[in-house]
């Protein structure tokens, strides 16, 4: 399944839309969450995970912590419409790449019709890089 951690329905949306032909061709099904709460139930039977960054009422430290949690069952990509001060979003990648373990952080402002094709390999390269690291163990 790929699980969509999103408080904007319309986001979920249009990822959703775009991921369907991918995901029927491979076999996975979508599943949007509109909270984080709702996400963390779903998240053991995900097989990769779309969390957004901002989500309204929940610190941004609870849903970075949240990452490590959701790692043990799927791939965790971050989409953030963050885009704070020259320096920050390499704060932010670094931080939940490096400190929380996510695969990718992706940012909204790509989701687009010509960042779509690139998410759709982000999600290829975090599947694969799981799918090797399971091999491995």
């Amino acid at each position: 399944m790929f699980l969509i951690i999103d408080d904007d329905p319309s986001i979920s949306t249009m990822l959703g839309w775009y991921l369907d032909t991918y995901a029927k061709r491979t076999g996975y099904a979508i599943k949007p969450a509109l909270s984080l709460e709702d996400g963390m139930k779903l998240a053991p039977q995900a097989s990769i995970i779309l969390l957004d960054y901002i989500i309204p009422g929940t610190p941004k430290e609870i849903v970075l912590g949240s990452i490590e949690e959701m790692k043990k069952h799927a791939p965790v990509i971050l989409i953030t419409g963050f885009e704070g001060a020259e320096g920050g979003n390499d704060e932010l990648l670094e931080t939940a790449i490096k400190d929380y373990g996510a695969s990718f952080v992706v940012f909204k402002s790509m989701l687009n019709s010509a960042g779509m094709p690139w998410l759709l390999l982000v999600i290829q390269a975090a599947i694969m890089r799981r799918l090797r690291d399971i091999k491995e163990t």
